[in-house]
């Protein structure tokens, strides 16, 4: 993708998490949970056969050393003047780099 335009704007770059990875106190299994988009719900309840077999609702404890993470940042970019017609304002964005 090319851009003909002025950044205006950065943040530093950030952590995005891609997989956790929880550990369930009861049954001591191991989840990986894929994360899809900017934002994530915590697992409350280990879905691991064991746990279900039983009948019980496994204690999970996230563990960060074992998560994979993925590195980002935004920025925010405008039109060139010599693009935008004759009594225009310039249009912006945000972008999300990765």
């Amino acid at each position: 993708v090319q851009l003909d335009c002025m950044v205006v704007r950065t943040s530093q770059v950030k952590p995005r998490v891609e997989v956790v990875t929880y550990h369930c106190e009861v049954c001591q299994a191991e989840i990986f949970h894929t994360v899809e988009g900017e934002r994530f719900t915590p697992l409350k309840e280990c879905p691991g056969q064991k746990c279900k077999d039983n009948k019980q609702a496994g204690k999970l404890r996230q563990n960060t050393r074992t998560s994979k993470f993925g590195k980002y940042q935004e920025i925010r970019v405008t039109e060139m003047s010599e693009h935008v017609p004759v009594g225009g304002v310039p249009r912006s964005m945000k972008v999300v780099l990765s």
